[in-house]
């Protein structure tokens, strides 16, 4: 399954586009975020399971790949977990 939602990336007072995909597939149950996160964008996958659990959805159990596209620009903070908890949802 691929579900594409956008969202914006923040650099300073400056918001550029991010293009959230997420591809759910058999394999070894994982969450992996790439695309240049920080430690916080990685730390998501949490706060997204946190999330779901409290709207009593179950967590795919499947191999989970978020890109956060454009690739060569840093991502930070929190901002995205919105647009990755709605694409895991579609």
């Amino acid at each position: 399954m691929f579900a594409k939602v956008s969202s914006l990336g923040l650099f300073g007072l400056n918001a550029f586009p991010v293009d959230v995909e997420i591809d759910i597939s058999r394999g070894n149950p994982q969450f992996e975020v790439v695309g240049l996160p920080d430690t916080v964008v990685k730390e998501s996958r949490e706060r997204i399971r946190a999330a779901l659990r409290s709207c009593s959805i179950s967590f795919p159990v499947a191999s989970v790949m978020v890109n956060l596209a454009p690739a060569d620009t840093k991502k930070s903070g929190s901002v995205h977990d919105m647009a990755i908890f709605m694409a895991i949802l579609r």
